[in-house]
């Protein structure tokens, strides 16, 4: 059976840190091999972006010298806001839109493990639950966010178990509680 291991936050909080820390440590220290993988809301929203828009991922891409997989780590200028805005488009024509793409390919993923590292919505705490997921909220101490963007909103509404650090190693001990 799939394991599911998902992690909510507000943006730059530590939710991606701790993504890459727990496939790395999941895949060196498992004693037979397993297959982690990383299945996040997003990736649809950025295989139909560069589906219906290559000409003007192109064109923002020319103007900060980045190819388009570049532009959707980096987020340069309003790239993140495009996102936003194309992820809540889809939203309002079918609020779970995101999260049916989300949990086919949950589906017919033939990982062991899988990590999300950006649950947003209260729908996607749901969908965690339904594959039988554990989510983790990131909280790093000190950071104060002021983005009230909708796709920050409702974090605060998630209830699940918190992991509190001030910094990247305090966060990482944490994370070794976490188990296959």
């Amino acid at each position: 059976m799939k394991k599911v291991i998902a992690f909510t936050g507000k943006k730059l909080n530590g939710k991606t840190t701790a993504s890459n820390y727990l496939m790395r440590r999941f895949l060196s220290e498992s004693d037979t091999p397993i297959k982690v993988e990383r299945i996040n809301m997003k990736d649809s929203i950025v295989e139909e972006m560069k589906e219906y828009f290559p000409g003007t991922l192109e064109f923002i891409g020319a103007m900060y010298e980045m190819d388009t997989d570049t532009l959707f780590k980096e987020k340069p200028g309003g790239m993140r806001k495009l996102m936003q805005d194309f992820g809540l488009m889809r939203r309002l024509e079918d609020t779970d839109y995101w999260v049916k793409k989300w949990e086919a390919k949950i589906k017919a993923s033939n990982s062991d493990v899988i990590i999300t590292d950006d649950v947003r919505f209260l729908n996607e705490q749901e969908a965690i639950n339904r594959v039988g997921g554990k989510l983790y909220k990131v909280i790093r101490e000190g950071l104060e966010s002021d983005d009230h963007h909708a796709t920050e909103r409702e974090i605060d509404e998630i209830q699940c178990e918190e992991i509190h650090a001030k910094d990247k190693e305090e966060l990482f001990t944490k994370l070794d509680q976490i188990r296959l």
